[in-house]
C-alpha cells in the first residue's frame, strides 16, 4: 500500500489530492526524479493514486509535482506551483 507526504499536508488513502479553493480548474502533472511525466490530470482538485502511466504502483522514492490553477473571470491570470511527494510503501 502506497502512502505519501507533501511538506505539511497529507495525501488522503493512497492518493495524493489537491485541495484548492477559488479555483475553476487545476492541471497536475507528476513527473520522477528523470524528468518522466508519471500522472496528468485537470480538474477542481485533481489527484494522483500513486500509479505509474501503465497502471502499476510507483516504487518508493520522491516525484515532484507541478500545476497551474485557474480561477473564476474572463481572462485570470493562472496561479502556478511546484512540490514534491513522497511515497513510501507502508506495512
Amino acid at each position: 500500500i502506497a502512502s505519501c507526504l507533501v511538506g505539511s499536508e497529507m495525501c488522503i488513502r493512497d492518493s495524493f489530492e489537491m485541495d484548492i479553493t477559488n479555483a475553476v480548474n487545476v492541471e497536475l502533472v507528476i513527473i520522477n526524479r528523470w524528468g518522466n511525466v508519471m500522472h496528468e490530470s485537470n480538474g477542481v482538485n485533481p489527484t494522483w493514486d500513486g500509479k505509474t502511466p501503465g497502471g502499476t504502483p510507483a516504487g518508493e522514492g520522491t516525484y515532484f509535482y507541478k500545476y497551474s490553477a485557474t480561477g473564476p473571470g474572463e481572462s485570470p491570470e493562472p496561479v502556478i506551483g511546484h512540490g514534491f511527494v513522497q511515497v513510501v510503501i507502508g506495512k
